[in-house]
């Protein structure tokens, strides 16, 4: 087991490099030279700094019943959101920089697993695992990616927090719990695009496309732990089970269409098996790990 601390509440930022699929620039092609084909991959520079999202409806932090220094803790799964800022390297005229900026995501992926606080963030729920960082106050965390529009996720931002002097075991089943979610929360979103596309999904290459789709995924997520409160907390795998079914059904009656309502189901729901299997292979690995606090 290694030393790590609690990631306070609130963040202060971060920075990231992330891959995704850039359009064809504003200024249009002169007759009758032909439109320039999108970009499947480019390097983007993300400054992560705007908290609004985390505030409502990504956020997931404890803060008014468990404070230390004056400070809450952030939970795994707290996602800083959309309206983070994305910036084509080398700079070029695109209106992917407003769509990519608007579909933003940088989530906190590693726990300290036994070590729970109750859910105080903009959807109050039960406990869940604090997220860790280093002694030097920063943590890689999750970012959005695509190539060629198909989206993942990979640890490529580093987001720093306040310093603090709570310290908390992190184990290799607490990676590998944090592994597991990564690898769901990219199946869920390769689900969801495949989901929108077969069942002829809405979603776009605009602005507004991006806009929809982030407020129905989070909407989405918002609702499953909004009505996993009513499951007991035991057995363990209740509320995860619970989030998996009403996935779909938390906002299936207020979406577009079919492939929409799929497409904005297919990542929460399949994130919320994968933390439940994270969960179990952790207390396979450690065993009846007492909390640290």
């Amino acid at each position: 087991m290694s030393p790590a601390r609690i990631s306070k509440y609130p963040p202060i930022g971060g920075l990231s490099l992330d891959s995704h699929q850039v359009e064809a620039p504003f200024s249009p092609p002169v007759p009758p030279a032909p439109p320039p084909a999108k970009i499947p991959s480019y390097v983007w520079a993300v400054v992560v700094g705007v908290p609004v999202c985390g505030f409502f409806p990504t956020g997931k932090w404890s803060w008014y019943k468990v404070t230390t220094e004056g400070l809450g803790n952030i939970l795994v799964g707290h996602d800083w959101g959309m309206f983070q800022s994305h910036i084509p390297v080398p700079v070029i005229a695109t209106p992917s920089i407003a769509k990519h900026t608007i579909g933003s995501s940088t989530k906190y992926w590693l726990p300290s697993t036994p070590n729970k606080d109750p859910q105080c963030g903009s959807v109050p729920g039960g406990d869940g695992s604090v997220a860790v960082s280093t002694p030097a106050w920063c943590m890689t965390t999750l970012n959005c990616q695509d190539i060629a529009g198909w989206p993942f996720v990979l640890p490529t931002s580093t987001c720093f927090q306040m310093p603090s002097t709570r310290e908390v075991g992190f184990t290799w089943g607490d990676l590998i719990s944090g592994v597991i979610g990564m690898v769901g929360d990219c199946v869920g979103k390769l689900a969801g695009k495949a989901l929108g596309d077969k069942f002829g999904s809405a979603g776009g290459d605009t602005w507004k496309d991006a806009l929809s789709s982030a407020l129905r995924g989070a909407l989405v997520g918002a609702g499953a732990d909004l009505l996993s409160n009513l499951v007991p907390d035991e057995p363990k795998w209740a509320k995860d089970a619970f989030k998996v079914v009403v996935s779909g059904a938390a906002f299936g009656g207020l979406d577009r269409g079919l492939g929409d309502t799929l497409g904005a189901a297919a990542g929460p729901a399949i994130s919320g098996a994968a933390g439940g299997l994270g969960g179990e292979a952790q207390e396979s690995m450690d065993g009846n790990r007492p909390p640290d606090r």
